[in-house]
């Protein structure tokens, strides 16, 4: 009887943190939308990117969207309470096809052909790693200081490497000779496509180095608890580490957020986070990066999917996406 209980409880916390899951996933995607407009709305293209956060964060309207996100991060830590990863992830990837789905409909961003394909291979690749987290181990092992410290150097120095691209790109961009872009018929440049990989790069590692940081936090909690763990945790570099590259991502996902398609730099910033954490924790917590068995071969094509999205959008291309702008 108490055997049958327990396995009751088991489910109804699995479900609870399914439903919470989806939650979490639609209140990303409000988020992001919502951002989008905001930014549409208040940051001109030749802003710098200290006019355009201070511009932003005088915006009651992305400040609205900020807040969401914010909601949407609770909300999926308290599904990964309830519910395994295996069940969480596959629900967050489902609201990116979700945000690709609906997200023209609210911005008036228009995606060509390649760009569709690339969100796609991104998508897939998303959907492909986390299925395969269901058969890799979650334990959380002891965090080796040096690795640490070498991974959160490398990263670093990797994103602020493709940040400074993009910043280069960025000031040349007014002159398409510059950058390689095509004008459109209006005259204004189309898509940077190599600012969009930099920066979705820099954003996606920035939140990569997070999680595992993050993570090192979590360690903690497991061993002393929720409160002293925290409170030691506290004294450790732990939780500012992830706070400030936290928000070094979040600024460079803004700015690409200004400037592209909000469903193109969220799911490949999305990737790159996800190939950042995958192989920042089998180097830091001796991880594996493949499932076991056959899921190995899921996982190994999601990875080849994501790379192969940011290949496509990297090579040259005969047509060009022309940013929506709000008119408000």
């Amino acid at each position: 009887m108490l055997g049958e209980l327990a396995a009751s409880n088991a489910g109804t916390s699995e479900a609870l943190g399914a439903v919470l899951a989806a939650a979490s996933a639609v209140a990303y995607d409000a988020g992001y939308i919502i951002e989008k407009k905001a930014l549409g709305a208040v940051v001109d293209p030749a802003d710098r990117i200290g006019v355009l956060l201070r511009r932003a964060v005088r915006s009651n309207l992305w400040l609205t969207g900020f807040v969401i996100m914010i909601a949407a991060l609770a909300l999926q830590v308290l599904a990964l309470t309830l519910a395994p990863v295996s069940v969480v992830q596959p629900i967050l990837a489902g609201g990116l096809v979700a945000l690709a789905a609906v997200s023209s409909m609210f911005t008036g961003e228009r995606l060509e052909p390649r760009h569709k394909a690339a969100l796609g291979l991104v998508l897939l690749a998303v959907l492909a790693v986390a299925l395969s987290a269901k058969r890799s181990s979650q334990a959380v092992s002891p965090v080796s200081v040096r690795a640490m410290v070498v991974v959160l150097a490398a990263g670093s120095l990797l994103a602020g490497a493709a940040a400074l691209v993009a910043l280069a790109r960025s000031r040349s961009r007014s002159d398409p000779r510059c950058t390689g872009q095509a004008a459109t018929a209006s005259g204004r440049p189309g898509m940077d496509r190599h600012r969009l990989v930099a920066l979705a790069l820099s954003a996606g590692i920035f939140y990569g180095l997070g999680a595992l940081a993050e993570k090192a936090v979590a360690e903690r909690l497991s061993q002393s608890g929720l409160v002293s763990g925290g409170l030691s945790s506290l004294t450790s570099a732990y939780p500012w580490l992830f706070v400030a590259v936290t928000a070094a991502g979040l600024v460079a996902f803004q700015v690409g957020l200004a400037d592209f398609p909000v469903s193109l730099i969220a799911s490949l910033t999305n990737i790159a986070s996800t190939a950042c954490a995958l192989l920042g924790a089998r180097i830091v917590f001796g991880e594996t990066v493949l499932a076991p068995g056959a899921w190995a071969v899921l996982r190994g094509a999601g990875l080849m999917s994501g790379a192969g999205a940011v290949i496509l959008l990297w090579m040259p291309a005969p047509r060009h996406y022309t940013p929506a702008r709000d008119s408000t």
